[in-house]
């Protein structure tokens, strides 16, 4: 009964935040990206399931003119990880962002949002201060979001695939969507993903125990009293932007995020986190890290999500929920992987391969953690160049040389 209450008591704090999020959001993307000199639009979809998420496009490079463009260049779609959305692809500046360096090398870019996040906080029937909202995983988003944003973004282009560029959680949703849904498959013509999160049983450091905790003692009861959302607020930014001023909480600070994700040997660009921080978390449900956790109780397996015996029974149809078929993920794959990645953990990235039927390249960044990807120094030189010059030449020749 404890348990219980303070789990309600969290669900109202969570309301709370949620209800803070600043409303100009829109406009600060807006702005991000045109203060930069890049053309910009927005777009609202629908879901079938009644969510509306936002997709911000990017379609020319710095000083382009849309109306000499559109229509012209291969389509670079790029998914957010569990912690992002949209505006940490772009905020990070003109010298080190993913998404403009793709805009300048010639390519059409799209930027999705998943339910949940600080720009698609918005449904047809609940609102963020219900449960009903926040009751989805990532299941959710891998065959309802992703696969209707691909096909949004491919109706207004008039083209028939696309390139993907994904991120630790959005690899999830890639690959339930090519399991669940493989026509999508042919849909995309080359998927990038870095720090790829699917097989959960070598997790380390502390989110492997509290994924535990999560899964063993908190879902089941989350189930019944409802999950919650947490997502960023000004209380939030402001807490965080204050740590990253001074030299000992900075420390500090980056200890942890060391001890939870693997350290970057590499080293953080500061800069670059100063600047993603105020937008992080990005927006996400409980239940999405539950999902998670179920793969840390059961090293190996690669599940939908676990109600529980009676419930999976009435569900699914059997005690166990059913192993996603990763074989029929035919989509040809590149993986970016960190040997110091405490959560995509290199032993589960060697599983996840294994099972992968079409991994065309693999690339090991041996002073990487889960984090570099985004944060650490020179990563447009490390990173986002390969990618860039990867789309080019599979474009061309269909080869990763």
């Amino acid at each position: 009964m404890k348990v219980l209450i303070v789990l309600q008591i969290l669900t109202y704090v969570s309301i709370i935040l949620v209800s803070s999020v600043p409303q100009d959001l829109s406009n600060q993307i807006r702005r991000i990206i045109t203060d930069d000199g890049y053309p910009f639009e927005e777009y609202d979809l629908k879901t079938q399931d009644g969510y509306f998420l936002q997709i911000h496009r990017i379609p020319g490079g710095n000083g382009e003119k849309i109306n000499q463009i559109q229509g012209k260049k291969p389509i670079a779609y790029i998914a957010h990880a569990l912690f992002q959305s949209s505006i940490n692809w772009v905020c990070s500046g003109r010298n080190v962002s993913l998404a403009y360096l793709l805009a300048d090398k010639g390519f059409d870019v799209w930027l999705g949002n998943n339910r949940g996040n600080i720009f698609a906080q918005k449904h047809e029937t609940y609102l963020t201060t219900s449960p009903r909202f926040w009751n989805f995983s990532w299941h959710e988003s891998g065959v309802v979001d992703i696969p209707e944003t691909i096909d949004f973004i491919l109706n207004q282009t008039g083209k028939s695939e696309l390139f993907f560029v994904g991120y630790s959680e959005s690899f999830t949703e890639l690959v339930v969507m090519g399991s669940l849904k493989p026509e999508y498959n042919g849909k995309i013509t080359l998927a990038l993903n870095m720090s790829p999160a699917v097989f959960m049983g070598h997790v380390k450091g502390p989110a492997r125990l509290f994924l535990l905790i999560l899964g063993c003692f908190i879902s089941g009861i989350l189930d019944k009293v409802g999950h919650f959302g947490i997502t960023v607020s000004p209380l939030m930014a402001s807490i965080s932007t204050l740590i990253l001023k001074h030299r000992l909480s900075r420390f500090l600070f980056l200890t942890y995020i060391y001890s939870v994700f693997g350290i970057d040997y590499n080293g953080t660009d500061l800069e670059v986190l100063r600047k993603e921080i105020v937008y992080l978390p990005g927006g996400y449900s409980t239940k999405q890290l539950s999902h998670y956790s179920f793969g840390v109780i059961n090293p190996g397996t690669f599940r939908q999500y676990d109600y529980g015996k009676s419930e999976n029974m009435k569900i699914y149809n059997s005690t166990v929920p059913p192993d996603y078929p990763l074989e029929k993920v035919t989509v040809p794959i590149v993986i970016f992987q960190g040997l110091q990645d405490f959560v995509a953990s290199p032993q589960d990235v060697e599983i996840l391969v294994k099972k992968l039927p079409n991994v065309v390249c693999r690339t090991k960044f041996p002073k990487f953690n889960h984090l570099s990807f985004t944060l650490t120094r020179e990563v447009r030189t490390l990173v986002y160049e390969k990618i860039a010059d990867l789309f080019i030449n599979y474009g061309k020749n269909k080869t990763c040389n």
